[in-house]
């Protein structure tokens, strides 16, 4: 009676049945789903994190343009369009505008170092304007730049010599052509967002003397 041994082959491996396929493809999703989730809040933490770099950037830059422009108010009226004299500075709680020193000119053109500027709050943005000339004409047009957005609040307070702030500048019983005060003793800004809620910045304004030294050579 002859056996035969039946040899199995080397390279004969077991494979996967359905359930266990089913299996690990189940294991692999979730571990998917942990990881993407995992993977999504860290691009949402980073984009948050940048986003408030760049809110922080503007700000800082605001408060930069800001500075210079007030620290360097100048008793200088102007004409407007229509000829009329505008104080050397006049604001309300939303907006204000100004004479400035300090103009730079790094090609050396032939115009003033002195420039007309103003700020308004509209539509939850700060703007600010400058013009090329201070006594304008007609077609005097203003350069518009935008120094914050998303404000829920933005008010300018003055303070006056007496120690009182105003609301307003220049108060009823200041004359602005009466040399000597024109210009508020400093000035206090007011603003609110979401992202930093209520923040105040006071800027001292020179003093009638240091315009003096300002203006000569």
């Amino acid at each position: 009676m002859n056996i035969r041994h039946r040899q199995i082959s080397p390279y004969y491996q077991r494979a996967f049945t359905l359930l266990e396929l089913l299996i690990a493809l189940s294991l692999f999703a979730v571990l998917s789903v942990i990881a993407y989730g995992g993977l999504r809040s860290v691009i949402d933490a980073d984009r948050a994190s940048q986003k408030q770099a760049q809110r922080l950037a503007r700000m800082q830059t605001a408060y930069a343009i800001l500075a210079r422009d007030l620290r360097q108010a100048i008793d200088r009226p102007i004409r407007d369009a229509f000829g009329d004299e505008l104080p050397a500075l006049q604001g309300q709680s939303h907006q204000i505008e100004l004479s400035r020193s300090g103009r730079r000119n790094p090609a050396n053109l032939p115009r003033s170092r002195l420039q007309r500027i103003a700020y308004r709050f509209a539509d939850h943005k700060l703007y600010r304007l400058s013009w090329s000339i201070l006594d304008r004409a007609q077609d005097s047009a203003a350069h518009e730049q935008v120094l914050l957005d998303e404000l829920d609040q933005f008010n300018l307070s003055y303070l006056a010599y007496d120690d009182q702030w105003r609301p307003s500048w220049p108060p009823a019983a200041v004359n602005h052509r009466q040399p000597g005060r024109p210009l508020p003793r400093a000035l206090q800004i007011s603003l609110e967002n979401e992202s930093w809620g209520h923040i105040e910045w006071t800027f001292a304004l020179a003093t009638p003397a240091a315009h003096e030294q300002q203006q000569q050579p």
